[in-house]
């Protein structure tokens, strides 16, 4: 309805100000607002494997990739990512700072690092320097970018993390 939208505006100018910037936080402590905490950590319970799994993949591969006698070990390198991802919780127990971490840490990997070093390996500069560039091969232009890319996301991955933990709000 044409009332829907405008209500939500309303609802949201009058009563912005009450709710915590965690929403889970303005919940009641009431029998529905811990349901709604309980159903909340159910899900997230449930879906941390799928989370998880490419993390799995990429230690157990680059593990293997060097030594394949480890090959062996894959539920030591889960337990130990598993405990890296609760000693992390527990270092950060705020959900705002760690959303925020991962949100600027994983911002300068999916925006500045991993294009550039996609583009570098996929075509890689020529074998000469100063040769001119065959078909297929990154001019230096092009590698001098994509470096560039990669040293101003690893700058700002590190900034991020930097004024997130150390900054004083």
């Amino acid at each position: 309805s044409a009332r829907g939208p405008s209500s939500a505006a309303e609802f949201h100018f009058r009563h912005a100000r009450s709710v915590a910037s965690v929403v889970i936080d303005s919940f009641p402590p009431t029998f529905l607002g811990s349901g709604s905490r309980c159903i909340l950590a159910i899900i997230l319970a449930m879906t941390y494997p799928i989370q998880v799994a490419p993390v799995f993949q990429l230690v157990e591969s680059t593990m293997t990739l060097r030594r394949p006698a480890l090959r062996a070990m894959w539920p030591v390198t889960r337990a130990l990512v598993v405990g890296f991802t609760a000693f992390a919780s527990f270092l950060i127990p705020d959900m705002e700072k760690m959303v925020a971490l991962t949100g600027g840490v994983m911002f300068s990997f999916i925006g500045f690092i991993l294009p550039g070093a996609f583009f570098l390996k996929l075509r890689p500069p020529p074998a000469t320097p100063g040769q001119h560039a065959p078909p297929g091969q990154a001019t230096a232009c092009e590698v001098a970018t994509a470096i560039a890319l990669v040293a101003l996301g690893t700058v700002g991955g590190v900034f991020s993390v930097y004024s997130e933990l150390f900054a004083s709000r």
